[in-house]
């Protein structure tokens, strides 16, 4: 007789214990529905070593029995997973409707049925196969479609319940959901990855090692959901997994006599039919699980004084964990302090930035003050420090440099520790605890409550401050998106028809909001204003420099003369201009201002510190360019900006354009460039300006593939 299956039938046992602890632990639905879920998975993992041992004792037909228990037990599991999911992690529950429910209750009931009434079996063959070195009884179960559609069933549930996990990892926002999740999610790996390797190796590995590889992914799985749930992430590890440990020799012990028990009998229960088995055994089981766990938590009570089982952490977190701002949970948490240590008074303090002051939120005195942020003795704390203790820190060498502040501290605020509240290296909250009522010395039991509620206290307050800056983020976007839809609303839209040139534009801000611009307009017949702008910086203070020179470039007259538009323009930039002749507005802006004569091809123009404009000569394949003839506007008060003029030829193409397009970047940190540019007009100069426009955004669009937009584009195509 094999021993092998045995490793199993432990690790089933072990498994039930924790379900039955979870249980006891807390009633809410999340303990529940896990406790379930690995109640169904003990008796997965049980089954499958009762299975094996009876087997090895020459009992197929049982064994037989006990495959079809498993998989009705498997059935449920699937079932009981959906819903475990659907509660974890804690405080993310998702509600099932009703329908869904009876649905899987139903299916759940006529699959287990069909299971446990072999209707999903083809036929059963016993045999004897030959295994290490004997020949060994085995059990031939030959499936029909039912069993597949089951099987169907099975993997559709787990696929969607473990997708549901997977899915709230981005949903949820406290640190500890996330947490118990990736725990959760680290067990099932390490389960999963066992499982299948037992099953690549199976005709490799001896029966031993495969029964007892499952069982030790088993119950690792099932210890680390255990974990995951009772004790939210937030306790010391070692502690914990030590007094798991504790509890695990504990049943272990306690199971001793079962089990001796259990194989006393072997030969008595391998000769009941199945219905005497389950009549006899079912009840015999229950009333000894009842008496190993009355006996289980009188045994650690002598251990550790503790019958109860309840973690000091879980009932901290009950009282803190579902604040809903700062203010609440200074309230609860002073209110804590005083139940649990029996402080005199605490004082709970968050930092105002804008006064440079810590202002108290909540005291059990019920007084109101300010601490300035600017005490030496905040400039001292360090994050690696808990708390600051004054009786430590008079006696401890360790802290002789802060000594003196620190107690002059404590003298002032009537403190005896000071619980300092991190957000990455800032302080937004302060804990002032004063001695306690009956003066004495708090304890050790009572400084690790202390540290329990500073822990919690600093996780609930960094979730509350990454909440409110999302909240505020999401406000932000809202106003970008109303300034985007402004924005566009008044730039312009359609560009003007023109008999004797073809003109085309195009602009893509790199943020929600631009800071370039473009004007294209019709002037006195068949006359062309043309203005492009590209104002330093980017997002909502470059969009407003954008909106006063589409303001004035609307109101302006166009002519001959250029230049006092755009003089205009610097005018008003310039007009808040600081001691040192420079402006105060930090932005500034190239410009290129032109008036087309359509009909003499005559070009006036202005070019304020703005790109070179591209002038190809179709004819001869030349290319020249329209450099900057004056400075940008917004820096200098009273510059004096001149008109040039550039008389064009028919067939000429011209290109206006923003540094979006020429310092355009792709993922060698090589810009797109001039040549390139001028490469792109040649190549398609017999194509309308639209087309043209087209070829240069998708070539840009090309060269700068998987790096983000970092300037906005402009683009002005112009054919004569």
């Amino acid at each position: 007789m094999s021993t092998a299956p045995l490793s199993l039938i432990i690790a089933g046992a072990i498994i039930l214990g924790l379900a039955i602890d979870m249980l006891l632990r807390s009633s809410r639905k999340l303990n529940i529905a896990a406790s379930v879920f690995l109640g169904l998975f003990a008796f997965v993992v049980a089954c499958e070593g009762i299975q094996g041992y009876l087997l090895s004792i020459d009992r197929p037909v049982l064994a037989s029995v006990i495959i079809r228990a498993e998989y009705a037990f498997l059935i449920l599991l699937s079932s009981s997973f959906y819903l475990f999911t659907n509660h974890f992690p804690r405080g993310e529950y998702w509600k099932v409707a009703k329908p869904v429910v009876y649905l899987l209750v139903g299916l759940s009931a006529v699959f287990v049925a069909a299971a446990m009434l072999g209707i999903d079996r083809e036929s059963t063959h016993y045999l004897m196969v030959f295994e290490e070195g004997v020949y060994r009884p085995s059990v031939d179960i030959k499936y029909n479609f039912i069993h597949y559609i089951i099987n169907g069933y099975i993997l559709l549930l787990a696929l969607y319940s473990a997708g549901t996990i997977i899915a709230k990892i981005k949903r949820v926002r406290l640190v500890y959901q996330k947490q118990q999740i990736r725990y959760f999610l680290s067990g099932f790996a390490v389960f999963g990855a066992i499982h299948l390797l037992t099953l690549i190796f199976a005709n490799e590995l001896p029966p031993s090692v495969k029964y007892t590889a499952t069982a030790v992914g088993s119950v690792v799985f099932s210890a680390v959901t255990f974990y995951s749930i009772v004790v939210y992430r937030f306790g010391s590890l070692r502690k914990t997994l030590g007094r798991l440990g504790i509890e695990f020799a504990v049943l272990l012990v306690l199971l001793v006599p079962v089990m001796g028990g259990f194989f006393m009998v072997r030969s008595w229960l391998a000769d009941l039919t199945p219905a005497l088995f389950f009549l006899l055994v079912t009840p015999s089981m229950a009333v000894v699980f009842r008496i190993i766990h009355l006996a289980y938590l009188l045994v650690l009570r002598i251990i550790r004084g503790d019958h109860t089982g309840t973690d000091a952490t879980e009932k901290l977190m009950d009282r803190l964990w579902n604040s809903r701002d700062l203010n609440e949970l200074a309230s609860r948490t002073v209110t804590l302090l005083e139940e649990q240590i029996e402080c005199a008074n605490a004082d709970f303090l968050v930092y105002d930035q804008k006064n440079d002051i810590f202002r108290v939120l909540y005291s059990t005195s019920g007084k109101t003050f300010d601490i300035p942020g600017s005490n030496p003795f905040f400039k001292l704390i360090a994050k690696s420090d808990e708390y600051y203790h004054r009786d430590v820190i008079n006696i401890d060498p360790r802290y002789t440099g802060i000594k003196e502040s620190a107690e002059k501290y404590f003298a002032e605020y009537g403190a005896q520790l000071l619980l300092p509240v991190f957000f990455d290296n800032e302080i937004p909250a302060l804990i002032n605890i004063s001695p306690k009522i009956d003066e004495n010395s708090y304890t050790s039991d009572e400084l690790g409550i202390i540290r329990k509620i500073r822990k919690l206290v600093t996780i609930i307050t960094d979730n509350l401050i990454l909440f409110e800056k999302e909240e505020e983020a999401k406000t932000n976007v809202r106003d970008l998106g109303l300034a985007t839809e402004i924005q566009q609303s008044i730039f312009q839209g359609d560009i003007p028809e023109f008999e004797k040139i073809d003109v085309f534009a195009y602009q893509k801000p790199a943020k929600w909001v631009s800071g370039d611009y473009y004007f294209v307009d019709r002037i006195d017949g068949d006359n062309a204003a043309i203005l492009i702008a590209d104002v330093s910086g980017k997002g909502i203070p470059a969009s407003l420099v954008a909106m006063v020179i589409h303001t004035i470039a609307k109101t302006q007259e166009f002519s001959r003369n250029v230049d006092p538009i755009v003089k205009k323009i610097n005018d008003i930039l310039t007009s808040n201009q600081g001691s040192s002749g420079f402006t105060r507005i930090s932005s500034f802006a190239t410009i290129f201002c032109g008036f087309l004569e359509c009909g003499s091809s005559t070009f006036h123009y202005t070019n304020a510190g703005h790109l070179p404009v591209l002038v190809f000569d179709r004819a001869s394949g030349k290319y020249e360019y329209l450099t900057p003839n004056s400075k940008p506007v917004g820096l200098f008060p009273e510059f004096t900006y001149t008109t040039s003029v550039k008389k064009l030829k028919k067939n000429q193409i011209l290109v206006l354009y923003s540094d979006g397009i020429t310092e355009a970047i792709d993922m060698k940190d090589e810009e797109f460039g001039q040549e390139r540019l001028e490469a792109i007009v040649r190549r398609n100069e017999d194509m309308a300006a639209r087309e043209i426009a087209g070829e240069i955004l998708k070539a840009v669009e090309n060269f700068s593939e998987g790096r983000e937009q970092f300037d906005d584009i402009t683009l002005i195509v112009i054919k004569l």
